[in-house]
């Protein structure tokens, strides 16, 4: 997908694993669907007809809300987010922090957050897992999942703010830009 659509990559075009979105004003939409059905035609992929939806204002993708206030997290998701028990072995932990993992750029610090947790994926990790830290950890996560920004869709004439976030050989980052009020907000951008 990214290298199918690498020109329109972050200017008019979200991807979301195999789904993508092409957002724009009513004045420019045609144009750019257009733009979007020819680079399609001439490599050769095909789009589900019963997956396809023009002109909406807010929808679904994979786990996501899509709409012109940016990208959230699906509220289903967030529902069950919420009631996830503590994962009592690394199996169980794995799927948990995968799920987490998959939104994590929503969530400030994400990194520096789930280390409590990350820690009893190694393999002399002792068990049970379940300490104080543990889960202080996993309810400041869950807390944190409740309140996730939506991402918004970045402004190349706004300055841009980078937040890094280290643990010791892990590292994780958000972009922010300021809104027109002085809050910063995460930004959802394409990889090239």
């Amino acid at each position: 997908m990214n290298k199918v659509f690498d020109p329109f990559l972050g200017l008019f075009l979200q991807i979301f694993i195999n789904d993508f979105g092409v957002y724009s004003d009513r004045t420019f939409h045609l144009t750019k669907l257009e733009l979007i059905f020819e680079c399609l035609d001439s490599s050769g992929v095909t789009l589900s007809p019963e997956k396809t939806i023009i002109s909406f204002s807010k929808g679904k993708m994979v786990g996501h809300i899509v709409s012109k206030d940016g990208v959230a997290i699906d509220p289903e998701k967030l529902h069950r987010i919420s009631k996830l028990p503590f994962p009592t072995t690394k199996k169980a932990l794995g799927g948990f922090l995968g799920m987490e993992g998959y939104y994590s750029r929503f969530i400030h610090m994400f990194v520096t957050k789930t280390c409590p947790l990350t820690r009893f994926l190694r393999e002399d990790a002792r068990i049970p897992m379940e300490d104080e830290v543990s889960k202080r950890a996993l309810e400041q996560l869950k807390s944190a999942f409740q309140v996730a920004p939506n991402l918004r869709t970045l402004d190349w004439n706004k300055p841009f703010l980078l937040y890094c976030d280290a643990f010791g050989e892990v590292m994780g980052n958000t972009l922010s830009q300021l809104d027109k009020n002085g809050h910063d907000h995460p930004i959802h951008f394409a990889k090239r």
